[in-house]
């Protein structure tokens, strides 16, 4: 019984090693484009609001 455990323990372990070593290529790109597309929006924001308080001036 015990051996039974310990077996399918380490399965899993290592089909979570698996599964992790596939996603987590695809997470850290997904990850990084966020934040390129959060960095490029306060970017814009930013410049709209500089080309608005120019135009104010």
């Amino acid at each position: 019984m015990f051996q039974v455990l310990v077996v399918s323990t380490y399965s899993l372990v290592v089909y979570l090693v698996s599964f992790l070593r596939k996603w987590i290529p695809l997470i850290l790109e997904i990850s990084r484009d966020m934040l390129e597309l959060m960095a490029l929006r306060a970017w814009v924001r930013h410049s709209c609001y500089a080309m608005s308080s120019q135009v104010d001036r």
